[in-house]
């Protein structure tokens, strides 16, 4: 492990906070998305601050006196920078914006269809 760890912008960590973000607005997402008749556009806004908050949530206990000095979770049991916080936020945000596109676009192209169907319909009448 390097010196840098939980120091830096970027560690070998970085990877799991996207990971993270990306899962959490997911599963978020599945779960939001029973409770309205369908998932469109809000519910996907809603969940991504959700994941947001979740982030946040996550670094503020992963820095608590508790994981850093009792239970030896922690590099040398110190505490993140906060440049290392604040890019572990922006990563989980990156990994959940990703999952944010891939459904946007399957809305989009779903909204589209049913234009197309509903257009058809029109023209045929």
């Amino acid at each position: 492990m390097s010196d840098l760890t939980s120091l830096s912008a970027f560690d070998q960590f970085s990877i799991g906070h996207i990971i993270f973000g990306a899962i959490t607005f997911f599963l978020l997402l599945v779960v939001l998305g029973r409770f309205g008749k369908r998932r469109d556009r809000f519910i996907l806004l809603i969940t991504f601050l959700l994941t947001f908050i979740i982030a946040i949530g996550f670094e503020i206990i992963e820095n608590s006196a508790f994981i850093v000095n009792d239970s030896g979770l922690k590099i040398n049991n110190r505490k993140d920078s906060v440049l290392n916080s604040t890019m572990d936020i922006i990563l989980n945000m990156i990994g959940a914006f990703i999952i944010f596109i891939i459904f946007w676009y399957i809305l989009k192209k779903t909204n589209l269809k049913q234009d197309i169907i509903r257009l058809k319909r029109k023209i045929v009448k």
